[in-house]
Formats: structure tokens, sequence, C-alpha cells
């Protein structure tokens, strides 16, 4: 477990971000510090105290904070943001190195460049809907951890999306093992090669796009069996 993450998970952890209006960057970065641990404190306000003793993150130019000159810049040119720091120092911890590489650049990279650059991202929109309208009354930290609520619920989506498909991956490898001994043993027909008889649903298509397979058979949560 690195560092950061053990900062994370103690039971102590404090954090703190920057007050007033909030976009989807400090949002997501909270959302996320929330899934490592719910049960971490975060803070907001204009300055970091002089003697705070926690994670801050997009202010006070630190590790966590890209509002300076020598801000960190991708390899493909997309800079970061503080949801996209935080998410290189965990998210191999969360998804594993290649599948949090992957989500770096279809999830997290499109919001780290619509803080930077102001490019339009839908889901960075509504999160920043959450924010008070300039004549409320409202509560504006109470607004942000609405909208950290939303994007939690977003990011535990996500991510057992992601670790879902590489479980599918796994199941399908072993199916396709299991079907070329089937071929092999005489115990399946030589005109079945190209049909695939699954135990149970499994998301196969991108692998199975792949392989001379024309025709997947699989239990209907219907009742019966679909033919695909």
């Amino acid at each position: 477990m690195n560092e950061l993450m053990e900062q994370i998970k103690k039971k102590d952890a404090r954090a703190f971000t920057h007050g007033g209006k909030f976009h989807a960057d400090d949002v997501f970065s909270a959302a996320l510090l929330f899934y490592i641990n719910p049960e971490i404190t975060i803070l907001r306000g204009n300055r970091v105290p002089d003697d705070f003793d926690g994670i801050v993150f997009d202010i006070g130019r630190g590790a966590y904070d890209h509002h300076q000159r020598d801000s960190r810049v991708r390899e493909n040119g997309v800079p970061y943001a503080a949801f996209g720091l935080l998410w290189e120092a965990v998210g191999a911890e969360i998804l594993g190195e290649e599948l949090a590489e992957e989500f770096d650049e279809a999830f997290v990279q499109p919001l780290d460049n619509n803080d930077n650059t102001g490019e339009k991202n839908e889901l960075a929109t509504l999160i920043g809907n959450f924010n008070p309208g300039w004549d409320s009354k409202s509560s504006n930290d109470e607004a942000f951890f609405q909208a950290v609520s939303v994007a939690g619920m977003i990011l535990e989506n996500k991510f057992e999306r992601y670790l879902g498909n590489e479980r599918a991956d796994r199941r399908v490898e072993e199916v396709l093992t299991e079907h070329a001994a089937s071929l092999a043993s005489g115990d399946t027909p030589a005109e079945n090669t190209n049909i695939l008889i699954l135990p149970e649903f499994i998301p196969c298509q991108k692998r199975l796009s792949e392989t001379n397979i024309a025709f997947v058979i699989f239990p209907s949560n219907r009742g019966g069996y679909c033919i695909q």
C-alpha cells in the first residue's frame, strides 16, 4: 500500500480543499477519498490552516494541487488537475495498473481537461449545476457534499463495471479453453466449431470478435435460451 493510501485509510484521516464554487475536479477528488475511506473528514475553506495535518487537494500548491506554474502535463498533452493527481497515486490500488490507466484515459482525463481548459464536458456541467444559484440562500458546503454523493455513486458504479469486465474476460478465456478441449476430444461435433455455449451470460463480444465463433448460446434471464 502506498503512502497516500495509508494516509487516506487512517481512522482519523482528514482532507482539505477550497471553499466557494466547486467543479467536477474537486468533487470527484472528494468522492474518491470517500470511496477509499467513508469515514474521512473533508473540510473546505479559502486558506489551508497552518497547522493542518492531512491531505490537501485543489488548493495550497502542494502535490495534489494544479494551480501553479509547474503544474504537470501528461505525455499526451492533457494537463493534470487534482482528480488526476490523486488518481495517479491511488488508482492502481483500486483497479490494478492496467485498468487504472484505462480509467484515467476514459474518465479522469476528460474531467481534468475540462477543469484546466474549459473544454465542454457534460458530466462536469451536471456536477457544476449543483452549485447554488447566484441569489440562493443555500449552503455552498451542503451543495458540495450533495454533488460528492452523486459523484461517489458514479465512481462506485464505474469501478464495478471495469472490474466486472475484467472478471468477464477471465471467464470467457476459461470457456474458450473448455470449448477447444471439447472439440479436440470429439465431445463437440466438428460442425459446431463456430458455436459457443455459455453456462451463463457473460459479456464476451469484444473477445469473441477475435475468434471464429459466429454464434453464442446462453441462458436467458427471462427463461429459456438466447442465441446471439
